[in-house]
Formats: structure tokens, sequence, C-alpha cells
């Protein structure tokens, strides 16, 4: 209109414009108005012979906003972010694009949607400020706009909702305390008998006493019973180990009669072990004689040396004689003992594996123990 180029810079609180008559007062308030709130629609306020114009606020914040339009289709609004991103807003109509309005911090006021809107950050020439003292809006329709630029309505609304809920609150929690009440005397007709309660508490104190006896004699006699089945146990073991040794009794005089014969066998074994001694002796003595015979130049005591070593020699050989006598009787006689006792070790070891069991300690006496018997017995028959 007519602005070519002009460029303003504003301070906080209020700006008054001020300049001769049609000199652009209210071009400048209209193209904030332009900007700020996207109204007049249309191209009436570009300047005549240009074909397009453009109006640009930097705020505070290093926002950009940028308001631009031509005599064609080109309608927009630019956002430049203090980092220098831009972004362009384009086919908004009567709308408002949300970025811009965001940045700005700025909208119209209506009472209603059908009334005229009140720009409340500009004012033009001849405009009382906040419409207070307008003569042209009565009183009731400036209670309106003050109720709702304070939001009265919202206020009052909170309140009664605040109301409505708090009478809800008293109501819910009267309806619980009641609810509460029956519950305690309900609780209390508890102990209404309370003495003849105690004492029937007490009378099952004493039976959970007795019961707790009881059990405690249960459990000792259950522990008592393990034991006498444990002791039946042991007692079965014994009775058949009386009766293994019951059929053992019957072989202990064959036993006996083979041990005395084991110990007459081992005297004459020692014996005949004497009586090849004495043969090893007599035959050095012959020797001696031998060679006694065929000195005939020794002297007369060393002869008589040589009878009486002679004479000691004869007697030798007569006991020698006698012993050698003896023990061919003892061959005859241990011989016949070593036939016996043979017999009476087989017969012990068939009754060690009819009985299984070991005579002395009781113990069961195995395939391998047996073996061992065996052997041990056949080692010492042919060593006899």
């Amino acid at each position: 209109m007519t602005h070519k180029h002009t460029v303003m810079e504003l301070v906080k609180g209020i700006n008054v414009i001020t300049g001769d008559t049609a000199s652009g007062k209210s071009n400048i308030i209209r193209a904030l108005i332009w900007l700020f709130y996207n109204t007049p629609l249309g191209d009436q306020f570009i300047r005549c012979g240009e074909k397009e114009t453009m109006v640009k606020v930097i705020l505070d914040d290093d926002h950009v906003v940028v308001r631009g339009k031509d005599r064609g289709s080109k309608n927009y609004y630019k956002l430049i972010t203090p980092n220098g991103q831009e972004t362009e807003f384009n086919n908004f109509g009567h709308e408002f694009p949300k970025e811009i309005k965001d940045v700005l911090k700025m909208s119209e006021v209506r009472i209603t949607d059908k009334s005229n809107p009140i720009f409340l950050n500009l004012c033009a020439q001849l405009e009382q400020p906040f419409f207070i003292n307008d003569d042209t809006i009565n009183a009731s329709e400036r209670a309106k706009w003050i109720s709702m630029l304070m939001n009265i309505e919202e206020i009052d609304s909170l309140v009664d909702d605040f109301n409505s809920d708090a009478f809800k609150i008293q109501r819910y929690e009267l309806k619980t305390e009641k609810e509460n009440l029956q519950t305690k005397k309900k609780e209390l007709l508890f102990f209404d008998n309370l003495a003849k309660k105690e004492r029937k508490l007490q009378k099952a104190q004493n039976l959970l006493l007795s019961i707790e006896q009881q059990m405690s004699k249960l459990d000792k006699l259950n522990f008592l019973n393990s034991e006498v089945e444990n002791y039946k146990s042991k007692l079965i073991i014994y009775r058949q180990k009386l009766a293994s040794v019951k059929s053992i009794t019957k072989y202990t005089d064959r036993v006996n009669a083979l041990a005395l014969q084991y110990e007459q066998f081992m005297y004459l074994y020692l014996l005949r072990k004497n009586y090849l001694n004495l043969i090893q002796q007599i035959k050095i003595i012959k020797k001696k004689l031998q060679e006694l015979e065929s000195i005939k130049k020794y002297n007369t005591i060393q002869t008589e040396e040589y009878i009486s070593q002679i004479k000691i020699m004869m007697q030798l050989q007569t006991q020698w004689d006698a012993v050698n006598h003896k023990l061919k009787m003892n061959d005859t006689q241990i011989k016949n003992i070593q036939i016996q006792i043979n017999e009476y070790i087989q017969k012990y070891i068939e009754v060690l594996k009819e009985i299984g069991k070991c005579p002395i300690c009781l113990t069961d006496i195995g395939e391998d123990v047996m073996s061992h018997i065996e052997e041990e017995l056949g080692m010492r028959r042919s060593e006899k």
C-alpha cells in the first residue's frame, strides 16, 4: 500500500506509532494483523504497480516468520528457526498453520463464532484499548468478554465439578463409614460371649496339650516298635546261626580226634627229623673209623684215645640201631596216620562245604575262601 520497503525495531512493552495523516500508520497495523492473525484474505493490500507483497517479523528468540502473497495463487508462510532451518506452508486458506501460531503465541478473541474478532495485541487509530470504555459495547457484552478472557466459565465449571466431586466423595465416604460401622458391629458380636469363648479356648488348649503328649508317646512307641522289629530280624539271624552251630556239633568228636592225631603226627615228625640227623652223624663216625683202621703207625696213647672214641661210637651205633628200629616202626605208624589225616582233611572239607560257615565265627564261607582252604590243606598234606 503506502509502504515499499519499511523496517521497524519494536521494544518490549507498548509501542506507539505516530506520524502525519496518510503516512501509512494504519497500513503497518494492517500488515502486522495480516501476519499475526491471517486476515484479511484477498490481495487488495498489495501496493499498486507491484506483483507481490511480504511482511517479515524477527522475534526475540531469533525465530523468523515471513508472510507473503502475489496477485496469483501464491500465498505462503515461512518459518526460519534459529539454526537456519526453513519451512514453507502453503494452501492453508482460512486456517492458521499451527507451527506459526506456536511461535508467535498470538490468537484472535471471539465471544461467539459470528462475533467480530478482537486483536488484543494491536489497536488501530481512534480505537480505545481493551474496549473497556467503548460506548458501543454494553455492560452485559463487556462482561461476557471479560469472563471469556479470564476463563471465568471454565473456573465456574471447575468449581461446579469440584463441588460435585466433593459431594460424591463425602457421600461415598459416608457410605463407606456406614459399611465399616456395620462391619465393626458384626465383629463386636464375636466378643459378646467372650468369657464363654475364653473357657472354650482354654479347654481347646488343654486338649491340644494332651494331644501333643499322646503324639509324643506315639512317637516313642513307633520307635520302640521299630527297635522290636529290628531285634526280631537279628533273632532270626541268630537262630539260623545257632542251627548251623548245632549242625556242626555232631562233627566235634571227629574234629577233636583229628586234632589229637595231628599232634601225634607232629611228634613223630620231629622224631624222624632227629633220626635223620643221627644217621648223618653216624655216617661221619663210620668214615672216621675207616680212617683209623688204615693208620697203624700211631703211638699207644693215640691208640687208646682212638679206642675210647671207638667205644663211644659203638655205643652210638647201638643207640642208632635202636632209634633206627623205632623210626622204622614210627614210619609205618606215620604212614598210617598220614592216611587217616588225609581222610579227615577230606571229610573236614566236605563238612565245611555242607554247612557253608566258619565253625569258629559262624561267618559265611564263599567259594573263594573254600578254594583257599582246600589249597592250604593240600599243601600241608604234600609237605607232610
